[in-house]
């Protein structure tokens, strides 16, 4: 029966070493062993090189995971940070629709629109240069379309249908 073992061992220095131990063996007719062929090879640097190799992709595992996290735990709070005042600018914006007699309360509410949506801007705007320069793209970068109108469009739109007085 042959054995293939790697272990380590002392060295006449003190030093320990990975071997490998390999060896068959020749049997006679009534299966005693009478030859052994064998070798014992210093496996040392072999060893090193993939113990390395091992902590190098530990490393890496955990490097990606770190990074997953991090992406995760970003989206997670740039997803709440872009609702909270998105849904406040769609709040005024229904106010604003929805009482198109009152126009105090209409001028007020698309000043405070105004105001929540330019500051938001700016802060997704910043949010955004500032993934940009720390990401790296491989493809082509694209320019993003260009944006123009007034407020009362972008009102008219993110509304939805238009409302007429006397319909309901």
């Amino acid at each position: 029966m042959p054995y293939d073992i790697a272990y380590r061992i002392r060295t006449k220095s003190g030093r320990y070493v990975w071997v490998r131990d390999a060896a068959k063996f020749r049997r006679d007719k009534n299966s005693l062993a009478h030859t052994a062929i064998g070798v014992f090879v210093d496996i040392d640097d072999t060893v090193a090189a993939e113990k390395k190799h091992q902590e190098e992709l530990e490393a890496a595992l955990a490097k990606a995971d770190r990074a997953a996290r991090a992406r995760t735990d970003f989206l997670r709070r740039i997803s709440h940070d872009m609702r909270t005042p998105l849904n406040g600018i769609l709040g005024l914006l229904r106010i604003s629709c929805d009482h198109p007699d009152d126009a105090e309360l209409a001028r007020a509410s698309r000043q405070k629109m105004e105001t929540a949506a330019r500051s938001t801007c700016a802060r997704y705007l910043s949010i955004s240069i500032a993934t940009a320069s720390s990401t790296t793209v491989p493809a082509a970068r694209s320019r993003p379309p260009s944006t123009t109108g007034s407020t009362r469009t972008a009102e008219r739109s993110a509304a939805g249908p238009s409302r007429t007085r006397g319909s309901a």
